[in-house]
């Protein structure tokens, strides 16, 4: 009788942890796995930040038609930050543009003119 219960919960065991590593691998392939799920979960918490950049010339075109942009966006005091962006059109290379940012996710972009773009943002696109 003992040898048939330990041969149960050792089959319930194999069982769930099949279910977990199933669990585990679905949601590598869903979401890129659980640190970017966690990180989009956490910046959409907060507010948005205002980053400016000048919009480059290499995007990768998505199969929903859109464009995928990894930029480097520079905050009102200078401060550098990766930024994964999504356009509905291409950007205009050279443009000048404003992100509304949720950490590294884009919210929006606008093309601004250079002169709407603060000096700490400004002197940091022109260094780098």
């Amino acid at each position: 009788m003992k040898t048939r219960a330990g041969g149960l919960i050792a089959a319930v065991l194999i069982a769930v942890a099949g279910v977990f590593i199933a669990g585990v691998f679905i949601l590598q392939k869903a979401t890129g796995g659980l640190v970017p799920l966690a990180d989009d979960f956490i910046q959409g918490q907060g507010k948005p930040e205002a980053y400016y950049l000048k919009a480059e010339d290499h995007a990768e075109k998505l199969n929903n038609g859109k464009y995928n942009y990894t930029l480097t966006g520079y905050d009102a005091s200078g401060h550098k930050q990766q930024i994964e962006a999504e356009a509905d059109e291409k950007l205009r290379p050279g443009a000048f543009i404003k992100v509304w940012a949720y950490g590294t996710k884009a919210g929006s972009l606008t093309e601004v003119h250079e002169e709407e773009i603060p000096e700490g943002a400004l002197a940091a696109m022109k260094t780098n």
